[in-house]
């Protein structure tokens, strides 16, 4: 009798090895279903089937293949001198307080009757808002809605104000010689001086094209789109700073774009701990269409650390995930301008 009640006793072996551990229900997954084979097909969770799905071979989207054939790609070299040039063309060449003049420009054309004016704008808040759709007498016509101001030279408290206005809307003026500027988007700029220092700020999206002699050899002249903010300082003996964000596409040369991400540079007058090297990433698209992002490690705003702190000059040229090598390039022109970058 007492061998039966111990014998009673035991637990059934199959249910407490180590190979079978117990069944524990999830909350999340709601019933269990697993069995002695381990699938688990409750909720969400399928258990080791999602182990060899992601398993097929198949390169991810996010990681380069080495296999894969590159094509006709930009040597570093290229990419040195595509980067120095469209630097060159988009912050020192294209002056984009050109636009403020020429539409005035396009504009002196107007009559007392067209384009139509709301004459209580420039009474109430100080700037102008027309709209076309009219010719003049002498054969100027303007189509379009536009509303802002360029302000003449002035001086506000002890700051000159040498250049200052801003046009928001869409307009096109063509005029009685011949010639024609189009108009879009919104502009907004001012340079200001204090003492021997001056400083800068641009706000530029848009496009702006005049058609005719009078601008024929300047960047109103080409396709060009501008999307950026700038904004900038110099002082004598002391040297410049830039902060740029933004870019330009539709030019000339191996680099049809330039592009900016959080690009700062200072010289070492301005507090630049490396007045060699900017920081952020700037970007040049080729006539294939292809990116290439050169990512300098200089510091992100005067006085700050540099990480790593190289200080070469040189940033890593970048092409879709694969390092090319190192671009080395001469951006001193950054931080030596007086007066206005352009």
């Amino acid at each position: 009798m007492l061998l039966l009640v111990m014998a009673a006793c035991v637990a059934p072996e199959s249910n407490l090895s180590a190979n079978n551990p117990p069944v524990v229900d999830d909350p999340a997954d709601g019933a269990d279903t697993a069995g002695d084979d381990g699938a688990d097909t409750g909720g969400a969770d399928t258990g080791g089937a999602d182990d060899t799905s992601a398993d097929t071979g198949a390169p991810s989207e996010y990681v380069y293949d080495e296999d894969e054939d590159l094509g006709n790609l930009l040597s570093v070299a290229d990419v040195e001198r595509a980067l120095r040039a469209g630097v060159t063309t988009v912050l020192h060449d294209m002056d984009p307080f050109l636009v403020l003049e020429a539409f005035d420009v396009a504009r002196s054309a107007e009559d007392a009757y067209c384009p139509y004016h709301y004459e209580d704008y420039e009474e109430l808040y100080g700037y102008d808002y027309w709209y076309g759709g009219c010719s003049t007498a002498d054969g100027t016509s303007f189509a379009g809605t536009i509303y802002g101001i360029n302000y003449a030279p002035f001086w506000s408290s002890y700051y000159y104000y040498p250049a200052y206005g801003w046009w928001y809307g869409t307009a096109t003026v063509d005029r009685a010689d011949g010639q024609s500027m189009d108009f879009s988007g919104s502009w907004s700029m001012y340079r200001y001086e204090y003492g021997t220092s001056a400083y800068v700020a641009v706000s530029a999206y848009g496009d702006s094209r005049w058609q005719g002699a009078q601008y024929g050899g300047t960047w109103l002249a080409e396709e060009s789109s501008l999307s950026y903010a700038v904004s900038g300082g110099s002082a004598p003996n002391v040297g410049a700073y830039i902060s740029v964000d933004g870019g330009v596409s539709g030019l000339t040369g191996t680099a049809n774009s330039v592009w900016f991400d959080s690009v700062f540079m200072a010289s070492a007058g301005q507090g630049s701990s490396c007045p060699d090297e900017p920081s952020g990433t700037i970007s040049i698209r080729d006539a294939a269409g292809d990116w290439y992002d050169v990512v300098f490690h200089g510091p992100a705003y005067a006085g700050a650390s540099s990480f790593p702190a190289t200080c070469d000059g040189c940033g890593e040229v970048w092409y879709e995930g694969r390092e090319l090598g190192e671009a080395c390039v001469d951006l001193s022109s950054l931080t030596t301008w007086t007066g206005s970058p352009w």
